[in-house]
């Protein structure tokens, strides 16, 4: 369920900002080999990649885009 967006999963109507999401995803789990979770906070990203790349996720993940 790692790349499923939250209006997929709540069977809302969907548009790019789902790709977005997934995008986010993706990132997220290439950064620290764990899939997001849509119930708890996200972790950062490991200190090792820079604050931007946190800062790039954390925006993509957002639930209101």
């Amino acid at each position: 369920m790692g790349f499923t967006a939250p209006e997929i999963i709540e069977g809302k109507q969907y548009d790019y900002a789902c790709d977005v999401y997934s995008l986010g995803s993706l990132l997220y789990m290439l950064c620290t080999y764990e899939c997001p979770s849509l119930l708890e906070a996200v972790k950062p990203i490991p200190e090792e990649y820079s604050g931007f790349i946190n800062s790039i996720v954390l925006a993509l993940l957002s639930k209101k885009p």
